[in-house]
Parts: structure tokens; sequence; C-alpha cells
């Protein structure tokens, strides 16, 4: 969605063949909807469910096979189908560490099935985002872990996510998919944050989320 946005910006013609009927899956959908019609008012094509068969290439064209007999010839493939954690060929086998497609399972404090092991940042299967902060955030944890200032478990606050489409679009914490009553039971006098985003304190942590998408749509529109 960032690259569709620059490429567009550019002046290229823009089709992003999608996997599923939905973008951003981890998003408040009504803005990443909202997203996708304002590309679209800026020439994008979006094909939902695409069903990519092959990639082709004749004489430097490339042909891009989907559905069930269409094709699109373009100049320029941008492959966005994910990424997966960088484990292999470091000896954790040998070291009998656990790994899994998703990444290397740890506890509460970071630690893997070996005890004398740890593990932080992309390479860990986790529900946080894999963003640099983060990353960061467990590497200081660990470095007070070894040092003794703490042995309680990782305490991750309220992580800031951003898409950089135009609008932007962003979050933190709890989605709209939360029960309200959750929400409110979340209420705290601090929003801590991990990252450059800084919210107002003495708000509910849900409110931390709405401000985040309010103040970035409206920046951005301005």
């Amino acid at each position: 969605m960032e690259f569709a946005t620059i490429a567009n910006a550019a002046g290229a013609d823009v089709t992003v063949l999608m996997h599923g009927d939905k973008a951003l899956r981890r998003f408040h959908q009504p803005f990443v909807e909202a997203v996708i019609d304002d590309l679209q008012s800026r020439g994008v094509t979006f094909v939902r469910n695409a069903g990519i068969r092959q990639l082709s290439r004749d004489d430097g064209d490339i042909t891009v096979h989907y559905g069930d007999d269409a094709t699109l010839a373009v100049d320029m493939v941008l492959d966005a189908t994910g990424r997966i954690p960088n484990v292999e060929g470091i000896g954790l086998e040998a070291a009998g560490v656990t790994v899994t497609p998703h990444g290397i399972p740890v506890n509460d404090h970071l630690q893997t099935n070996v005890p004398s092991i740890y593990a932080a940042g992309d390479v860990i299967d986790k529900e946080q985002p894999r963003l640099t902060p983060t990353a960061t955030f467990e590497s200081y944890y660990l470095y007070q872990l070894f040092s003794g200032q703490t042995d309680a478990a990782i305490d991750y606050p309220p992580i800031p996510t951003v898409v950089y489409t135009s609008p932007r679009i962003a979050q933190v914490a709890c989605s709209q998919r939360v029960p309200r009553r959750w929400a409110q039971a979340w209420s705290t006098t601090t929003c801590r944050t991990i990252g450059t985003a800084r919210l107002t304190s003495k708000v509910s942590v849900i409110a931390c989320w709405y401000l985040m998408m309010i103040t970035t749509w409206w920046g951005s529109r301005r």
C-alpha cells in the first residue's frame, strides 16, 4: 500500500493484486477502505481475491497470470506477500532451539526452550508489531534482565503502528474490535508509547487509539 502510494504519486500506472478481499487486515477496516477509495480516485486499480498463478517474461515484458484466465502486462512487479524470520543457517537446530514458521517461540522473559538462550527482535514468534522500536525495547529489557536490574516479565507499552499511505493511518493498543467494556477496564493515567508517537496522558488506552487515528488522518488531509 505504501509503495502503491509512492509509485502512483510518481506517475506510474499502478495495479494492486490482492490475495484476499481485505488489505491491511490488522487495521480498522473502515479506515483502510477509505485509503483504498482515495487511491482509486487517484487512478490506482485494486483487484481483490486475485489468485495469482504465475509470472512469465517475454522479451523483457512481465505478464502476471491471475484468476481463472486473466493476465496483466507490467514493467515491474513488487512482491509484497510478507516475510519470514531469518533464522536459517545460524545453528539453532544444533543448539536445540525450537523454531516455527512464525519465528522462535519465547516465554514472557524472551527465553527460548533452551534456558540459556534468549531471542529478541523480528525473529520472535509474537503478536507485537515487528518494528525497530519494538526490537530496541526488547533488547533494553534483556540488558536489564541480564544485569540484574529486573526479574519481571517483559511488559510492552502500547506500540504505535503507522502505514505511510496518503492519507496515513495508524493505530496503537486495542482496536475497535475489542468490546467497549474491556477498553473501559483498561483506563490508565499514563499512555506510554514506543517510537516517535507522543500521545496525551491521562486518557484511556482506547482513547489513545482514537486520538492516534484522528490526528494522523486529519494531519494528512490538511
